[in-house]
């Protein structure tokens, strides 16, 4: 009974090996089905039997090129794992068979385990693996999905917002060295200096509030002297001349309108004067007076020569028709207090019994310009020019000539005496000042 267990668990370990080798996988790659291992065993297969050593001389192509590991005659190739498995079956055919033996022993009763067996040829050395193929390329990896997360703008907003507070607080001190000197003394005297700074500024607005009010008080007199001098009695004084003055005033008025009426009475009797005379007319206002008397007149101001019609483009105002054509330096058309020098180019044959006489009208009184320049025996420069020469040289023989105010157009005989007999440019001088002449017409009595 003992001896049947035995068989029996013979029988049972004989069966897991067998099914152990059976389960050998074949030794194909996973991904594509090559083989990477190459394994060549010396020995023959189905043409020539060899338990042991088995050689498999067939090449097997699988789907992406020639493998040339070892396959059996159903085209599998086992690799190294497929031989390890081969021979683990073999060992087992081989247990199989001792234990048959062993099991006909125990039934026959031989115990005979000494007797000689022959012992199997060893198997050679396979030959070194082949290298190999590379592996195939990796797949493209997936873009993660990033919306839940910040982008590179976020993150740097967040940075800025964590690092901007830092900035602000941040400084330097380009007298580190000096401040790093300061000790808890000297800032306490810097605490005590600016208490008293503090206290020297309060008291100095004091004062000026102080000095403020005195000012608006305060004045100053240029006249000093003279008004130290009045007196009560000096006021009484006053008020008695002032009842004078009123009384003269009338006394005034009353002589101004004599003095009108006695000036009305002259100018009846300068024109009664020059009526029926030989005068030579160097303007007259009026329609033709441009076309007539511009080419024998020119204009000097600022030092700037120019002909009266040259003149007339840039200074239309001077002689328009909205002035009768009269010549006008008023303001309106050069400013203010400009001096323009008037010069007649044609030549005049004068003595000292010669007269001039000019109708104008002026805004205020004032001493005139008039000036006589001899004619020299040759010039090579435009008269206006060489008049104005002669009158800034001193050369020119400068008239007793006025100004005199006037509303209308009054008519003034200027008398030619002190002059040698001889030819003579006539020139004048209006101003664009309070006076501001406008002439209505100029003629010479030659002698």
């Amino acid at each position: 009974m003992k001896k049947f267990r035995q068989i029996a668990f013979i029988l049972m370990l004989a069966l897991s090996l067998t099914t152990f080798a059976a389960c050998g996988k074949k030794n194909t790659d996973m991904n594509d089905g090559s083989n990477n291992n190459s394994v060549t065993e010396n020995g023959t297969d189905k043409n020539g039997t060899n338990d042991n050593n088995v050689v498999d001389d067939n090449t097997v192509t699988d789907n992406n090129g020639i493998v040339n590991d070892r396959a059996d005659t159903n085209q599998t190739d086992y690799g190294t794992t497929g031989e390890n498995m081969r021979d683990a079956a073999e060992n087992a055919k081989e247990s199989i068979e001792d234990t048959g033996e062993a099991i006909k022993n125990g039934v026959t009763g031989d115990t005979d385990t000494n007797r000689d067996h022959k012992d199997g040829t060893n198997g050679k050395d396979g030959l070194p693996g082949k290298d190999g193929r590379d592996g195939r390329d990796g797949k493209d990896g997936v873009s993660p999905d990033l919306t839940n997360y910040p982008d590179t703008d976020a993150v740097k907003a967040l940075i800025q917002a964590a690092v901007q507070p830092l900035l602000q607080q941040a400084h330097i001190h380009k007298n580190l060295d000096v401040l790093d000197d300061l000790t808890a003394n000297e800032l306490s005297l810097l605490r005590a200096l600016q208490a008293f700074e503090d206290d020297t500024t309060y008291n100095i607005q004091t004062f000026r509030e102080a000095i403020a009010a005195l000012n608006e008080k305060a004045h100053t007199h240029e006249n000093q002297a003279a008004l130290d001098q009045i007196t009560a009695a000096k006021i009484a004084q006053w008020d008695g001349f002032g009842t004078q003055i009123n009384g003269l005033s009338t006394k005034v008025t009353v002589y101004s309108e004599k003095t009108e009426r006695t000036l009305e009475s002259l100018q009846k009797q300068i024109d009664n004067l020059t009526n029926g005379r030989n005068y030579t007319v160097l303007f007259q206002s009026g329609q033709n007076a441009i076309s007539t008397y511009a080419p024998d007149i020119s204009m000097v101001l600022d030092g700037s020569y120019q002909t009266m019609t040259d003149f007339l483009a840039a200074y239309p105002q001077f002689c328009s028709a909205a002035n009768d054509f009269v010549l006008s330096y008023s303001q309106a058309c050069f400013n203010w207090d400009k001096s323009v020098l008037t010069v007649c180019a044609k030549p005049l044959s004068l003595t000292k019994n010669a007269e001039i006489v000019m109708s104008y009208q002026s805004g205020s009184s004032e001493a005139g310009s008039l000036y006589l320049v001899q004619k020299p025996q040759k010039i090579d420069i435009p008269i206006g020019v060489y008049v104005n020469t002669e009158i800034d040289a001193n050369r020119a023989v400068s008239l007793d000539f006025q100004w005199l105010q006037s509303e209308t157009f009054i008519t003034t005989i200027t008398e030619c005496t002190g002059i040698s007999d001889g030819e003579y440019y006539l020139a004048w001088v209006g101003r664009s000042n309070n006076s501001h002449p406008k002439i209505r017409f100029l003629k010479v009595l030659e002698g």
